[in-house]
């Protein structure tokens, strides 16, 4: 299952409150969202 976390990257980038914890369990998609901060922030924002 895919959970679309596009969102909570925006509202990461957009609203930074300083340190960001990222903790999950093994397999929830960790890589992915930080493949797709870093997307983000390489200028690819036409995917989004």
């Amino acid at each position: 299952m895919y959970v679309d976390k596009t969102r909570d990257v925006y509202e990461l980038v957009r609203y930074p409150k300083g340190l960001f914890f990222l903790a999950r369990p093994r397999r929830f998609g960790k890589s992915l969202l930080l493949s797709t901060i870093k997307l983000y922030f390489l200028g690819k924002r036409d995917l989004f």
